[in-house]
């Protein structure tokens, strides 16, 4: 699909009346050839017991079945999205102009809320004095077996993405107009962040499972590119021998690991994963 369509409340002029006692929270899901699994993400917004959400849907031009399952949504959805883009991070920033609400969150097709309360349970607590909060989050593995991933702390981000960007909410006004550099296809989303930690922004580190993600995304299947590029955004702001020795150190553990996934039978590396 080539050509340009979109759908949605707004393109009727149907904006529902949002709560002004309640900040607003946008929702963006990104999507490519995503039929197969877009529909989980859909259900897990909308179904939010937070009634503030804003939901928006940026298609990267599917040839799929992709904008079939949207347009069956089309009544839930905000805004949606059809066109090609530049990538995954150039959806993103397309979303983040879209955006009213106050906070924003990037939920991608094939990920999802880990239950239906996550939004309320976050902006229950009094987020006025951050900027950003995170929490933890679940991996999916193909839905076989699923492990718990805690955040790590702020201080510790020099090491790289230690949360995930499902599991966090952003200012909206901190994302808009900066965006996502299209130019890092691998960590954008640690970039940014790391941007807004060495500026100075309030980070709030919730103690919840935020998001459950499916395991095989990009940082995963290229996961030695990911390292460098954690390593460069972090050296941009300094070199210390500290942070060179860590990523050699990740560069060669990623390689060992590679080299095993190779070698041993598939069975067999599930079991050592499912472990840690």
């Amino acid at each position: 699909m080539n050509k340009r369509c979109e759908g949605g409340a707004l393109t009727r002029k149907a904006r529902p009346a949002f709560s002004t006692s309640q900040p607003l929270v946008t929702v963006v899901t990104i999507v490519l050839n995503g039929g197969n699994y877009l529909e989980k993400t859909i259900q897990s917004v909308i179904g939010q017991s937070y009634n503030n959400i804003e939901y928006i849907i940026i298609d990267g031009g599917s040839t799929d079945d992709t904008v079939d399952i949207v347009r069956k949504y089309d009544d839930r959805i905000d805004y949606w999205l059809s066109e090609p883009d530049k990538g995954i991070y150039d959806a993103m920033n397309k979303g983040t102009e879209l955006a009213s609400g106050e906070w924003i969150n990037f939920m991608n097709a094939g990920d999802r809320f880990y239950d239906n309360n996550v939004v309320n349970t976050v902006f229950s607590q009094e987020c006025g004095r951050y900027d950003l909060i995170y929490g933890n989050h679940e991996v999916s593995y193909n839905e076989r077996y699923s492990k718990l991933r805690k955040a790590g702390d702020e201080e510790s981000m020099w090491k790289g993405m230690n949360f995930s960007h499902q599991s966090t909410f952003i200012r909206t006004s901190l994302v808009s107009g900066n965006g996502f550099n299209i130019e890092n296809a691998l960590g954008a989303d640690f970039e940014m962040i790391f941007r807004l930690q060495k500026n100075g922004s309030n980070f709030s580190h919730l103690d919840k499972t935020i998001a459950t993600i499916q395991a095989g995304g990009l940082t995963d299947t290229e996961r030695l590119q990911s390292i460098r590029s954690h390593w460069k955004v972090v050296s941009a702001y300094g070199v210390s021998l500290k942070v060179t020795l860590y990523y050699l150190w990740k560069i060669a553990d990623s390689v060992v690991r590679n080299t095993v996934k190779k070698t041993l039978p598939q069975g067999i590396i599930d079991r050592i994963t499912n472990l840690k």
